[in-house]
């Protein structure tokens, strides 16, 4: 039996709760909430003992796994405390919010001897994962250009106040934008070496962004465009397409296209739950002591190419994700 300490009882904490609740295998042990409401509704609600800091339950005899759902710039010494405990750690993206901080952490999981998988919850998405088949079997030739999306509302009034503070890790590129880098550099079968970016604060009074445009360039030479958009009025927009040597494949809000000779066609997929998905995943990896599906040296990355687009919107020019 696997058994979880849950760091963090908020919107991500109650959706990694009701997953563990339907997985076999996995017990939810404990949990931590630094708002009383919140850990106490949380705890009546799942009958486990909670606590106001992180070090109780990490602390607990018995414990397996810490998952960790915190407000971003706690992310890294939360896990290297679980780490020195002895845990496996899942955390919730971003894995940090700096570069030296992600270091931190798979330094620490290497001494420790766990696992450390970052929450990248598109590689477990049903249409993302039958994209990403497409995109691999050669269907469509070697990815070219790609294109990726993501408009939402903000919800500036219901943000708390660390998600709107760049210093704490908020704004829309760090929290969207990331899992934007992610799914391209995965579906595009490369990683992102330059960033050409504008990010800033449009619509709202706060001192993160609410929205990003970048063009970034990958190692084999393809290319592609992200938007970010946290709006404060507007349509929800969410796409993503790859334009391969031999035809395009797309993701259109929850729908998967292959276009070839000027015509888009609709194909079925399967479905599931993806944080159901990443938890299994995980599981499996430590039961089996295999490697992670999304490790902490790819959460480094992401981390790197999303502060390389900020430094570039600073700096006016194109900055290697390398160089941050």
């Amino acid at each position: 039996m696997l058994r979880v300490a849950l760091i963090g009882c908020g919107g991500m904490g109650n959706s990694h709760a009701r997953a563990i609740a339907e997985i076999s295998g996995m017990e939810l042990a404990c949990a931590a909430e630094a708002d009383q409401a919140r850990r106490e509704r949380f705890g009546h609600e799942y009958g486990v003992p909670t606590f106001e800091h992180w070090t109780g339950p990490l602390q607990q005899d018995g414990i397996n796994l810490a998952i960790i759902a915190l407000p971003h710039h706690l992310h890294a010494p939360v896990a290297v405390e679980a780490f020195e405990a002895g845990l496996h750690v899942l955390c919730e993206k971003p894995m940090a919010i700096t570069s030296d901080e992600c270091d931190s952490m798979n330094e620490a999981a290497i001494r420790a001897g766990k696992k450390l998988m970052v929450g990248m919850t598109w590689h477990f998405n049903p249409a993302t994962v039958a994209l990403h088949e497409i995109v691999t079997s050669g269907r469509i030739g070697d990815p070219l250009f790609g294109e990726d999306t993501i408009a939402k509302s903000w919800g500036h009034a219901k943000r708390q106040a660390w998600q709107k503070s760049r210093k704490h890790g908020g704004g829309m590129w760090m929290t969207n934008g990331i899992h934007q880098v992610d799914r391209l550099s995965w579906l595009m079968c490369d990683q992102i070496t330059t960033v050409d970016a504008k990010t800033g604060t449009f619509q709202h009074s706060q001192e993160a962004d609410d929205m990003t445009m970048a063009t970034v360039r990958f190692l084999g030479g393809a290319f592609a465009t992200i938007t970010c958009f946290g709006f404060a009025k507007g349509g929800d927009r969410h796409s993503i397409t790859i334009w391969g040597s031999n035809g395009a494949a797309r993701y259109n809000d929850g729908r998967i296209d292959i276009g070839v000779d000027g015509a888009w066609e609709t194909i079925a997929f399967d479905t599931w739950l993806p944080l159901h998905r990443q938890l299994e995943a995980l599981q499996q990896s430590i039961e089996g002591n295999t490697d992670v599906p999304v490790d902490g040296q790819w959460g480094k990355y992401t981390v790197r190419a999303v502060l390389a687009g900020e430094k570039s919107s600073n700096l006016q020019r194109p900055v290697s994700v390398l160089d941050v």
